[in-house]
């Protein structure tokens, strides 16, 4: 097979796997399955590596961890004020 034509491959399966994602992050869950946002999250991180897209070592280097803290610390905020009676 040619480079291009992988590469082309490659590219495909880049864009499959990230507009299949997408859709899940859009409908909230995989229509007809019981996967929700963070299950696509997590399906799509391991497509892209099992694909090639992002190779295995480099793949540390694709997260943001800041965002990760932000997030992990609206969780936090959130459940205080639940459990404060806020809703």
């Amino acid at each position: 097979m040619p480079p291009h034509a992988v590469a082309d491959l490659k590219l495909s399966a880049a864009y499959a796997v990230f507009l299949g994602s997408y859709l899940v992050f859009a409908l909230g869950k995989f229509p007809g399955m019981k996967i929700d946002r963070p299950g696509a999250g997590v399906i799509g991180a391991v497509l892209m590596v099992a694909f090639r897209i992002v190779q295995p070592g480099d793949a540390p280097r694709h997260i943001d961890f800041s965002t990760i803290v932000l997030l992990v610390s609206m969780m936090l905020i959130v459940a205080y004020l639940h459990l404060a009676g806020l809703w």
